[in-house]
């Protein structure tokens, strides 16, 4: 009697998801992108078809060349590929965390300075959305670590435009964030 009703209510809830959760990855289903835009670039329809099967695939298959160029030293080329493979399937924590990890391995190979803030700032973003949201506890101590390390980046990168320039700290963080937007 427990397994049936336990039944009818788990197909009762499946039966009342959106669109929008049937994409996501039913273990970590707050990991969503929060509607962020991350790629611009059109949906290869030519290749993969329309529709939410399409883009799943198209996005599984960038989600393989990006982890590939990260192993590679690629980051600029895995940061394209994972941007859009995140923005068709914004729901899969794989796609984030691929995309985390680009991000700062492009950081890794970047100049300390005003210039990389913001995308410190971008992989902070990611990692602290895999550190909250994602289920694997493995990958939320790595989001945990890496958001410490991004956070130090940014602070390390603020004080050294406050010694450079001889000014207030607040000053020297919204001129490294104006100079980084430029």
């Amino acid at each position: 009697m427990q397994k049936t009703a336990l039944l009818g209510l788990l197909i009762f809830i499946g039966s009342t998801t959106t669109c929008k959760d049937a994409v996501a990855d039913a273990i970590s289903p707050h990991v969503d992108g929060n509607n962020q835009q991350y790629s611009g670039e059109p949906v290869n329809a030519a290749f993969f078809g329309t529709g939410p099967a399409a883009y799943l695939t198209e996005a599984s298959q960038l989600r393989f060349q990006g982890a590939e160029d990260t192993r590679n030293g690629k980051p600029e080329q895995a940061m394209r590929k994972l941007a859009k493979a995140v923005q068709l399937d914004p729901g899969d924590p794989d796609g984030h965390l691929l995309y985390a990890r680009a991000l700062t391995a492009k950081i890794k190979l970047s100049p300390a300075d005003a210039s990389t803030l913001p995308l410190v700032y971008k992989a902070l973003d990611e990692w602290k959305m895999l550190w909250h949201h994602d289920a694997d506890s493995f990958e939320q101590t790595e989001a945990k670590n890496e958001a410490k390390r991004m956070t130090k980046i940014a602070k390390a990168i603020i004080k050294q435009e406050h010694v450079n320039h001889g000014i207030s700290q607040e000053e020297a963080l919204a001129t490294a964030t104006h100079r980084s937007l430029q």
